[in-house]
Parts: C-alpha cells; sequence; structure tokens
C-alpha cells in the first residue's frame, strides 16, 4: 500500500502576496542615514500596508456568504483599489516629476511606472467585479480568482520599489528631505481621511520585522491612533472589521483561526 499522503494544504492558508521583508537597505550600509534610506523604508511600510490589506480581504472572502457582510467586503476591496490608484497616481504625476527635477535626471524611477502597467489591467478587472456585484451575487471564489490574476505582477512591483529610492542617494540629504515633505502634503490633502486613516494605520503590523527593525519605526503621532479609532473610524465602521490589525498596529485573528 502506498503511504498516505499528506491533506492538501487549505487555500485560506496561502493568501496570494508575500509581505516584503527588507527594502534593500543593507546593499547600501553608506546610505544607511541619508534621506533616501527613510524614504525608501516608508515606501516598504506603505507597500505592506497594501499587500495586507488584500491578503486580509482574500482570507476574509472564505468565511463571507453572500450577504451585506459580502456587501461589506466588496466596499473594502473598492477603497484598497482606491487607494492603489491614487498612490499610483500621485507617484506619477506629482511625487516622481519632483524627485526628477531635482536630480536633474529625467526618468531616474521610471522603472516604476513602467511596472505600474503590468498589473493595471487584472486590478482594473478585480474592482469593476468589486462594483457590480452586489452582496446577494458575491463569490468568494471568483473574487480570489479576480485577485490571484493580479497579484504576481503587483507583489513583484511593491516588493523592488523601495529600492529604487536608493538611486537617490548623490543628491544632497537635506533637499530631498524639503521634495518628500512637500510631496507628503500633497499626497494627504489629496487622500480622504475618512477612508484612508482607518485602512492604512489598521494594515500597519508592530509585530513584523522589515529591515530588521520593526514596523511603525517612523511612528505616528501617538495621538493619530486615537483620532482615528474615536472619530475617523465611524463614518465606515463596517468596513474596518476585515482590516488585519489594530488601530495600534497589533495583529488581529479572523474569527475560527
Amino acid at each position: 500500500m502506498a503511504p498516505s499522503q499528506p491533506p492538501p494544504k487549505a487555500v485560506n492558508d496561502d493568501p496570494p502576496f508575500t509581505l516584503l521583508t527588507s527594502t534593500g537597505r543593507a546593499s547600501y550600509p553608506s546610505s544607511s542615514t541619508h534621506q533616501c534610506a527613510f524614504m525608501a523604508s516608508i515606501m516598504g511600510e506603505f507597500d505592506n500596508c497594501v499587500l495586507r490589506a488584500l491578503n486580509s480581504a482574500y482570507r476574509h472572502s472564505f468565511t463571507t456568504p453572500p450577504s451585506r457582510d459580502a456587501a461589506d467586503l466588496l466596499r473594502y476591496s473598492l477603497t484598497i483599489c482606491s487607494m492603489i490608484a491614487a498612490h499610483h497616481d500621485w507617484e506619477e504625476n506629482s511625487y516622481f516629476p519632483a524627485l526628477d527635477a531635482l536630480a536633474g535626471q529625467p526618468g531616474i524611477l521610471a522603472s516604476n511606472i513602467v511596472e505600474h502597467h503590468e498589473f493595471e489591467d487584472g486590478l482594473t478587472a478585480f474592482q469593476a467585479y468589486c462594483e457590480a456585484t452586489t452582496g446577494d451575487g458575491f463569490s468568494g471564489e471568483e473574487f480570489r480568482a479576480r485577485m490571484r490574476a493580479f497579484a504576481p505582477p503587483l507583489e513583484r512591483h511593491l516588493s523592488g520599489e523601495p529600492e529604487t529610492f536608493y538611486r537617490l542617494r548623490e543628491l544632497g540629504s537635506g533637499a530631498l528631505l524639503e521634495v518628500y515633505r512637500e510631496q507628503e502634503k500633497i499626497a494627504l490633502a489629496k487622500g480622504d481621511m475618512w477612508l484612508i486613516m482607518p485602512l492604512v494605520l489598521r494594515c500597519e503590523d508592530k509585530t513584523y520585522d522589515i529591515d530588521g527593525r520593526k514596523e511603525h519605526t517612523h511612528a505616528f503621532p501617538w495621538i493619530l491612533p486615537y483620532l482615528a479609532h474615536y472619530i475617523f473610524s465611524w463614518r465606515y465602521a463596517r468596513l474596518w472589521r476585515f482590516n488585519p490589525c489594530d488601530f495600534w498596529g497589533n495583529p488581529l485573528k479572523l474569527k475560527g483561526e
């Protein structure tokens, strides 16, 4: 008799995205205190927020039947899609051009824009499914298949993007900081804080290591989680139960885990 085989791994144990553990920092030790290292680190933490949010939506799809809860999961997923689209629009039309101008080298980060187009169609198809589907018509299987379709190119882009900021290591750190601060203001002004703040804060995991350090290295003001929890979370309160962490960066377990 042939030896028995272990049961196949459950799909919901294997979400489609692998989180970043490095931004390339170890390859540039002489630039570890340069502003470009800070920018790479910030980008890596944000990219992990995106991946963590998508993984959480994927895993919740196994336990969410066609219902009002499914409608909430679809809306949560649309919020992630909107955040990705807004982030990339800001990069392509404001952030990267400002860095090009400072460097005097057009297209210094253009490889990232090329990569945006590699997953654009798949992400658009996933977004269209979430927009067109009602809670009662929700199919977890189709939801997951559409997410898996764009997962490889999106993960490839997000995992490599932070290291590209080390191309800026020859620029003056102070001048780079000025550009970063100005662009940060522009990005924040474009976002809907009722959506972005609860989503981003609750997708940061303070127990997770990146570059050998815990996320939240670049700590938010101490009051921000309280503002998000008590003020900014109520408008779309039904969505945030799909987040993988609480407002203070503590990871949460799904029901049944």
